[in-house]
């Protein structure tokens, strides 16, 4: 309901008029008249409605001094809405204006009965834009909570009924914020969010999770170690290995000969000049690799 320009004007009773509102109604509204909007409000109803191509006057005047235009397409304030009733009963040129529903039931809009009054339903619930000071409150939302009605004089519809089928409403995309929570909100409803306690005890969780991390595997690697293998020992005399061997000494070296058997008892019992000769012999080649 947008507001006008009077001494009894009320500052907070400025709901604007949305687009979709005239929008809504278009094919009702002859092109070839001269539109009066006659509540001027913040002067965009009358922008919309030259927008869809209608010639429209809409001017800061006070509507109860004034007459103009051959129809007058308008959204009233609510509150001045008997008063409203009474001009245009004085006026008696066709209208179409926006009013709740339930004004229909007031005593001085019985006196429109034999007026033959038309009324257009809309859809669905208008959404106003409300103005206080001229500025739209941070906390506003946009919605309604009653119904309106296009009341209409002398407009010629088609019924005394019109129920419309489209609301041209523009579908608005709301944003979403997900919060860590688990919570999908309103981007617009964000801070208040923060201050539920569903948020709060999730954070004071959240705090007390203490996250440790894993220690990092050491890998050890192993020490190499040589390993040195001796030559097996053998006998002097016969080259044997797989026997029991015992220690030979000689002037020269130590060596090894079979400790049973006929290696070690021939030189022990006889130290021939032959196997003498055949140890220097052995001694010798083994010296030599060495």
């Amino acid at each position: 309901m947008a507001g006008f320009h009077t001494k009894t004007f009320i500052k907070h009773d400025d709901y604007m008029t949305p687009k979709y509102c005239w929008q809504n109604i278009e094919e009702y509204i002859p092109k070839d008249k001269i539109i009066w909007e006659a509540f001027y409000g913040d002067g965009k109803s009358g922008t919309y409605l030259e927008e869809m191509g209608y010639n429209v006057i809409h001017e800061p005047v006070d509507f109860f001094k004034n007459d103009m235009g051959d129809i007058i397409v308008s959204n009233p304030p609510f509150s001045k809405s008997k008063e409203v009733m009474n001009r245009l009963l004085k006026l008696d040129k066709p209208f179409i204006i926006l009013f709740p529903s339930s004004k229909i039931n007031t005593q001085y809009f019985r006196e429109w009965r034999n007026k033959n009054l038309q009324i257009i339903i809309p859809r669905a619930r208008i959404h106003f834009d409300k103005k206080v000071d001229g500025e739209t409150p941070e906390d506003y939302k946009s919605s309604c909570n009653f119904d309106c009605f296009y009341y209409c004089y002398k407009m010629n519809l088609p019924s005394d009924i019109v129920w419309l089928e489209e609301d041209k409403k523009p579908k608005v995309v709301v944003k979403k914020y997900k919060c860590d929570c688990g919570s999908e909100i309103r981007e617009s409803n964000k801070e208040k969010h923060f201050e539920t306690k569903k948020h709060k005890k999730f954070i004071e969780k959240k705090k007390k999770t203490i996250t440790i991390k894993p220690k990092k595997k050491l890998i050890i690697k192993p020490k190499e170690e040589t390993i040195t293998i001796e030559p097996k020992k053998s006998c002097i005399v016969c080259g044997e290995t797989e026997k029991k061997l015992r220690d030979y000494y000689t002037d020269n070296d130590c060596v090894n000969v079979c400790a049973v058997g006929v290696c070690g008892r021939e030189l022990t019992v006889d130290r021939t000049k032959k196997y003498m000769k055949k140890i220097d012999e052995q001694m010798i080649k083994l010296m030599s690799k060495k």
